[in-house]
């Protein structure tokens, strides 16, 4: 009978090169970039070796989320299949990336069969839970599938956050709240697109993308969450996922600007930001990124970042 412990042993990790950082002491990724007034930058992030080859070789964004899906559901499938009686079936049924349990009993045996139901859920949560230390993925109980948990990554990479704003706080003398937000997002806005369809995780991780001078909407949202949250430590920070859409917007508490340039939720006011590009979008833009993607009136999942 499966135990969610048998779930890690049974995913294939892949594996990437290495040979580009040959004995490299320090390492140094470096961008260019033109900021909003037509100014060039240059940044030179340093890292040591260890640091860079843990983020590519050894890092949680290492785990294709459909075979760790179909391991699990299998798995619980099995177990289903092993606990069910001529009295009470279970069964676990995929839907798309997500599962349903659905059930068959004879009259009287309901409770059996609720008993088979919870099992097999514990069964289900635990196996993702286990998973938590070693992916980036995680249970979303509302729609029974994984998702990204973005505030993990923005936690493993503190150190890049941390050194990439000290390199901006060197031009941020003299310059506002809005000017700063821009800065940043002229940075990430800069690196070129790439929609991640070939990948086996969803995002480019922050040492990733810069390695590899490529994200998508999530790499360059993520990152951008985590440049704000050193920006801002005290205001609310939320991804926004917006599934009609397929897209991935920042949500910046902002209540020094006019009400007709926020969005209002919870009783906060916030500015809504994009940091994918190519094209370059300022903070003064958040009411066309808002009308360009319907918003104010379309489905949103909400994801604050601690």
């Amino acid at each position: 009978m499966p135990s969610s412990r048998t779930i890690l042993p049974a995913l294939v990790i892949m594996t990437l090169g290495f040979s580009s950082l040959a004995k490299a002491e320090p390492f140094v990724l470096q961008h260019s970039w033109y900021d909003f007034s037509g100014q060039p930058h240059q940044l030179n992030l340093v890292l040591s070796e260890q640091r860079v080859s843990q983020a590519l070789t050894e890092g949680r964004d290492l785990y294709d989320y459909k075979n760790i899906f179909l391991v699990i559901i299998n798995n619980a499938k099995q177990l289903a299949n092993d606990i069910s009686t001529p009295t009470a079936q279970l069964k676990v049924e995929r839907e798309g990336m997500g599962y349903r349990l659905s059930y068959a009993y004879l009259s009287g045996h309901e409770e059996e069969a609720m008993a088979q139901g919870r099992r097999v859920q514990t069964f289900i949560d635990g196996a993702y839970d286990d998973l938590q230390s070693v992916t980036y993925y995680r249970q979303d109980k509302l729609s029974k599938t994984l998702v990204i948990n973005y505030n993990a990554i923005v936690e493993d990479f503190q150190d890049i956050f941390s050194q990439v704003d000290t390199i901006f706080r060197q031009s941020d003398r003299g310059k506002n709240a809005i000017q700063m937000i821009n800065d940043r997002l002229a940075f990430l806005q800069s690196i070129p697109y790439d929609d991640m369809t070939k990948s086996d995780f969803d995002l480019n991780t922050p040492i990733r993308m810069m390695a590899e001078h490529r994200g998508d909407c999530e790499s360059k949202q993520v990152f951008m969450a985590g440049l704000l949250r050193k920006l801002f430590p005290n205001r609310m920070i939320q991804l926004v996922t917006l599934p009609d859409r397929s897209h991935i917007l920042l949500a910046l508490e902002m209540p020094e600007l006019p009400a007709k340039a926020t969005y209002a939720k919870d009783g906060r006011r916030y500015v809504i930001l994009d940091a994918t590009g190519p094209g370059l979008s300022p903070v003064e833009n958040s009411a066309d990124t808002r009308i360009a993607f319907d918003f104010d009136y379309g489905n949103k999942l909400w994801y604050p970042i601690n």
